[in-house]
């Protein structure tokens, strides 16, 4: 099997996925907060069971987050910024 780069690759599921990149938008989304909430976590000097705790959500959850496999809802971003005294800031570009 021939090797291809990603762009073709991707271009090559476009072709046969009208919703591929909306799931990859998704998809990019999701391990942007998960590498953000792994980085407060870590700054923060806490376990995921520490953490979790202190969110108020269970450590099954967060493990899920930090994967980037977790779609993240504002309910549950909002949690994470008010117990750990955070604020959060969304841009569109």
């Amino acid at each position: 099997m021939r090797l291809i780069s990603i762009d073709d690759y991707a271009d090559r599921l476009r072709a046969t996925d009208s919703n591929f990149d909306r799931d990859l938008a998704r998809q990019e989304l999701s391990l942007k907060v998960g590498l953000a909430v792994r980085s407060l976590r870590e700054e923060m000097g806490l376990s995921r069971v520490k953490f979790a705790k202190r969110v108020g959500h269970p450590v099954k959850t967060i493990a899920k987050i930090e994967s980037g496999f977790e779609p993240v809802n504002l309910r549950l971003v909002r949690d994470i910024a008010m117990a750990t005294g955070k604020i959060v800031d969304f841009k569109f570009v």
